[in-house]
């Protein structure tokens, strides 16, 4: 009978302790539990990323005409981008345009945005022998402390002639 007994108190005690092992609320959401880009006791603070690379642009939308005229005598225009930041401009991809281009055409640009909260004036043109046309652009930040990381970052506005989507991935 003492060791039956002996045994009940021993497994009560080892039945608590499992009960108060396994019922315990995990409390601390430290930097290391959280997931990539997030921080905080929630995990609800983004971290600002340490680059942006953008992988692509994509021209969702440009004005049909150049104030009623044809882009080009015969064709569509000849599409291109550029990225400026206070006046300088960072990347210019005109020596590789897209020819007759239309709505939805994408332009691979592997660009590394040097001020990841900076604000870019992204601008489209269409390429000529002579004079490239503006077909208009976009003032943007492409990171904001609340957006969530998304891998493709809509760009557009009322005012604005042109739309664009960005293909990006974020270091932290």
């Amino acid at each position: 009978m003492i060791k039956y007994q002996y045994f009940m108190k021993h497994l009560v005690f080892l039945l608590l302790l499992c009960l108060s092992v396994f019922s315990c609320k995990k409390e601390d959401n430290g930097p290391g539990n959280c997931p990539n880009g997030f921080t905080g006791q929630n995990c609800d603070e983004q971290v600002t990323p340490t680059n942006i690379l953008i992988k692509s642009i994509t021209v969702t939308n440009f004005p049909p005409t150049d104030n009623g005229a044809g882009w080009d005598l015969t064709s569509g225009p000849d599409v291109y981008i550029t990225i400026s930041q206070n006046g300088n401009v960072l990347y210019d991809n005109s020596s590789n345009f897209v020819q007759n281009a239309s709505a939805g055409v994408t332009l691979n640009s592997q660009f590394v945005l040097p001020d990841v909260t900076g604000l870019y004036s992204i601008s489209v043109f269409d390429h000529d022998d002579f004079d490239d046309d503006y077909m208009g652009g976009i003032i943007a930040q492409v990171y904001t402390s609340t957006n969530g990381f998304p891998s493709i970052v809509q760009l557009s506005c009322a005012t604005c002639k042109v739309s664009l989507s960005l293909s990006v991935v974020y270091t932290f």
